[in-house]
């Protein structure tokens, strides 16, 4: 998911180039660690793309979900981990990116572990969002003590 307090908003008086924006489908990845990946929906389409993140587009032999959850993965990262390592800073080429070894299980695995991981990426968004309002509830709580 994309957290829209990370996202910087300028106002640009220029035109960049088309394959530099965001389309719905495609999945970015960020190339500093953690090596971040996120498929881009409806809402988030037209966002310029910096070149600390590669742009993976139209992919057909592979669902997509299931790309992302990989990427984001622990085996991924240390894939990763271990293909920079040596550099003075830790970011990742777009040929290292393509050097990636992604297991291929059957479209309807790989559909199965994208669903999952959509679903538990989801929860983790409501959960975080609980215990917000949680903590918010007892510094409430604690506040109105004062007030006594």
């Amino acid at each position: 998911m994309i957290s829209k307090k990370d996202i910087a908003v300028n106002d640009y008086k220029t035109t960049f180039d088309e394959k530099k924006l965001t389309h719905e489908g495609d999945i970015i990845v960020k190339l500093s660690a953690p090596y971040n990946a996120v498929i881009i929906d409806k809402e988030n389409e037209g966002m310029l793309v910096s070149s600390f993140c590669s742009i993976i587009r139209d992919v057909k032999s592979i669902d997509k979900k299931y790309l992302v959850a990989f990427l984001n993965s622990e085996i991924c990262q240390k894939q990763l981990e271990r293909s920079v390592s040596g550099s003075i800073m830790s970011i990742l080429s777009n040929g290292k990116l393509l050097d990636l070894l992604i297991p291929l299980p059957s479209m309807e695995k790989q559909k199965e572990i994208g669903e999952f991981f959509e679903k538990t990426i989801k929860n983790r968004i409501l959960f975080e969002k609980i215990i917000s309002l949680e903590e918010e509830k007892l510094a409430s709580l604690i506040a109105d003590l004062e007030d006594r």
